[in-house]
C-alpha cells in the first residue's frame, strides 16, 4: 500500500477514533447525582429540585446541554445513581412521564432496553425504583438509572395539593 493511499484511510479512521471517544468520555465523566427537594413548611408543596453539588453537574459536561434553559433538570447516564433527599417529616412520591416518545428511543437488544415509563431498570423491583411511580418515608430517594430518555417527573408531598414538574434526562 502506497504512502498516500495508507494516509487517505489513516485519516478518516483517526477523526472517527477520536469522535467516538470524545462521546465516551463525556458519558464515562458523568457522575452520581443526589438532588436536593426544597419544600415549603407553610404549604408542604416542593418549590424546587436543585443539585446538592452544583459542581457535579453533568449537564455542563456534555458539548450540547440538554438542560439548558430548563428550571430543575438534571442529567445522568445509565448505570449511575440519582438521589433525592428531602427534609425526612415529608413523605413524597414521583410520578414519571416520558417526554421522548417510545417510537424515538433508540432500542438495542443488546442493551438491556426495556421500554418502560420509568427511567430505571424495571427488574430492580427491590429497590423501589422500578415503578413511575417511587415513593419515600424517610426523606430518601435513591436509584440507578437504566433507560435512556428524557422524563418529566412530578413530586408530590404528601400535604401538599400540587404537584412539582422537574425533568431528568439520562444519556447511554
Amino acid at each position: 500500500m502506497t504512502k498516500s493511499l495508507r494516509l487517505t484511510f489513516t485519516l478518516p479512521l483517526a477523526f472517527i477514533a477520536s469522535f467516538v471517544l470524545a462521546i465516551s468520555n463525556a458519558v464515562a465523566d458523568q457522575t452520581d447525582q443526589t438532588l436536593v427537594i426544597d419544600i415549603d413548611p407553610v404549604t408542604s408543596c416542593a418549590i424546587s429540585v436543585t443539585l446538592a453539588n452544583p459542581e457535579d453537574n453533568n449537564c455542563k459536561k456534555l458539548d450540547k446541554n440538554p438542560c439548558e434553559n430548563i428550571k430543575d433538570c438534571v442529567c445522568s447516564a445509565k448505570d449511575k445513581k440519582l438521589k433525592w433527599t428531602a427534609d425526612s417529616q415529608y413523605k413524597y412520591t414521583l410520578t414519571f412521564h416520558p417526554v421522548t416518545s417510545a417510537a424515538d428511543m433508540p432500542v438495542n437488544p443488546n442493551d438491556d432496553f426495556e421500554l418502560a415509563l420509568t427511567p430505571f431498570k424495571e427488574k430492580d423491583k427491590d429497590s423501589g425504583c422500578s415503578a413511575t411511580l417511587v415513593s419515600s418515608s424517610d426523606g430518601v430517594i435513591d436509584c440507578k438509572a437504566k433507560n435512556k430518555g428524557t422524563w418529566d417527573y412530578d413530586v408530590k408531598v404528601e400535604g401538599c395539593a400540587e404537584g412539582f414538574d422537574p425533568r431528568v434526562v439520562i444519556q447511554n
